[in-house]
């Protein structure tokens, strides 16, 4: 894919969020140096209409903002199509007492509806960990094919194990259902914080702004690793879309609960340089100092062996949890589950790599 010169983003950037003589400054080295018939920048181009709008309220005129005005109007009516599709199913969620919470791409465009989501999006649904199994029976009865379906006797050890799990729906459309968040702590404070929000017939959750901004800076992590000016567009966005009602000391406690500051922090310092710091002075500092290290467990050592009493009962603690999640299967049919059960904990493509990693397990009792 070809992309309009990284040394256009800065002057896009300040078109789209400065005001003033700044902002007019830098749509003309922009336009000047851009062909609107040719957009190959997909970052770039869902920006355009944030520019217009920033324009038109500073009194720019320009003949060039009618085509960005055009392209804002089309960028909406291609969102409303994808949520039309996705309301059947969100109001299937809801009406089997799922409550449903709107990520990725979609979120961004509910909040912001003229900005230009990528084509054929893939729908990401959070729900909440007690309500996965029933998001996973509601999705399957609706024609949708898990990419890794369980047994349905396993299907609460699969959602205790898996934050997420990627479907294809009958038509192709893929969806992923996450029932956790972020890595890190629980989600217990995510719900609470997010907005109702409706879309077309149905309630959905947006993730509250602070939320939502921690979001989009954790696509920088690898293997996703989604460019920094893509991820700075969002955030921005965000921040207009609220009008810069954002929690920033809950972006920073996010950051650091989910382990993802150096992202976030990446992001920040990308926009405080390029817009010349239109966010908190401060949250950047924030960010980037080190938290304190928790105090460490009474007789926690750094021997050799410190790690080794973990290891030797690990079978029989996931054995143990195993009988939590397996119902009330009988013995033979738990014996019959149990490597399915292994291949889910940890993390394996097939349920054939479970005897060697069991075995590794063993020798290294046994060194």
């Amino acid at each position: 894919m070809t992309y309009w010169p990284a040394a256009l983003h800065r002057p896009l950037l300040r078109a789209a969020f400065l005001s003033g003589d700044a902002a007019v400054s830098a749509w003309e080295v922009w336009k000047s140096d851009v062909d609107l018939d040719h957009h190959p920048d997909p970052g770039s181009f869902r920006l355009l209409p944030q520019v217009c709008r920033n324009l038109r309220r500073g009194g720019v005129e320009d003949p060039l903002l009618a085509k960005l005005t055009g392209i804002a109007r089309q960028s909406w009516f291609k969102n409303q199509k994808t949520f039309q599709a996705l309301v059947p199913h969100v109001r299937a969620l809801r009406d089997g007492g799922v409550d449903v919470a709107l990520l990725g791409a979609m979120a961004l465009a509910l909040r912001s509806p003229d900005s230009s989501a990528p084509p054929d999006p893939t729908w990401s649904l959070l729900v909440r960990p007690e309500q996965a199994g029933s998001a996973f029976e509601l999705l399957q009865r609706s024609g949708w094919r898990a990419a890794s379906p369980p047994p349905q006797a396993l299907l609460r050890a699969f959602v205790a194990h898996r934050p997420t799990e990627r479907f294809r729906g009958p038509d192709g459309q893929e969806l992923l259902l996450s029932w956790r968040w972020l890595p890190g702590d629980p989600d217990d404070d995510v719900w609470p914080a997010a907005e109702q929000v409706e879309l077309h017939d149905v309630t959905v959750a947006l993730l509250g702004p602070a939320d939502h901004m921690v979001e989009v800076c954790a696509e920088g992590r690898p293997p996703v690793a989604r460019p920094l000016f893509w991820r700075a567009i969002d955030v921005m966005l965000i921040r207009a879309a609220v009008g810069g009602d954002v929690d920033w000391l809950r972006l920073v406690a996010q950051a650091r609960r989910r382990g993802v500051q150096p992202w976030v922090a990446e992001t920040v310092r990308y926009i405080q340089d390029e817009l010349d710091a239109p966010l908190p002075r401060d949250l950047l500092g924030a960010l980037e100092a080190v938290p304190a290290a928790p105090p460490m467990p009474a007789g926690a050592g750094a021997g050799a062996g410190s790690e080794r009493p973990a290891i030797r009962h690990e079978l029989a603690r996931l054995w143990s949890s195993y009988r939590e999640h397996s119902g009330r299967l009988d013995l033979g049919r738990r014996l019959y589950y149990f490597p399915k059960y292994l291949q889910y904990v940890w993390r394996l493509d097939s349920v054939r790599q479970v005897p060697r990693r069991a075995l590794a397990s063993t020798l290294y009792l046994l060194r």
